[in-house]
């Protein structure tokens, strides 16, 4: 993909429908906060959230709202998101990560790029969402996979750098 946005990127999708399109999550883009304000709701999930404490970028949709994501075991994807605007980061009983945004398509949209391989769908492990080594995670998802996209997983960002 040749969008700068999705270079590298790992999605995970959170909501699908052929009628209403995809909604996914960017989950190895960390963001830096330089400085933030200590009364913005944001700082607090922020200071609490899994480790790299940061904000995630999740997409270039919606880049002003957010979306937290915790583990739920009676969920069946084992996630659920949290409405940030309505609940205190004390109030979640175990890690959770914030993303600022949203990896959205249309109807239809997704289904289109698959079907020109821009992209490679792998299942996803329950650590990918909550990583601690998000620099990595492409790599890592790839090396787990079987054939061509493990050896795909050991490509450097840059090959030229020796």
């Amino acid at each position: 993909m040749k969008d700068p946005h999705f270079d590298r990127a790992v999605i995970l999708l959170i909501a699908y429908s052929s009628d209403d399109g995809a909604m996914g999550l960017i989950l190895n883009r960390p963001l830096t906060v330089d400085q933030m304000d200590a009364q913005s709701p944001i700082a607090s999930w922020m200071e609490s959230s899994q480790s790299p404490s940061t904000i995630f970028l999740g997409g270039p949709v919606e880049p002003n709202g957010y979306i937290c994501m915790t583990p739920d075991s009676s969920a069946l994807s084992g996630l659920r998101s949290v409405d940030i605007e309505s609940i205190s980061p004390v109030h979640i009983d175990g890690p959770h990560r914030v993303f600022r945004g949203y990896s959205g398509w249309g109807t239809g949209q997704l289904e289109d790029e698959v079907t020109f391989n821009s992209w490679y769908i792998v299942p996803s492990q329950s650590t990918d969402v909550l990583t601690t080594s998000p620099d990595t995670l492409w790599n890592d998802v790839l090396q787990r996979q079987d054939g061509p996209l493990k050896k795909l997983g050991l490509y450097p960002l840059n090959p030229e750098a020796n």
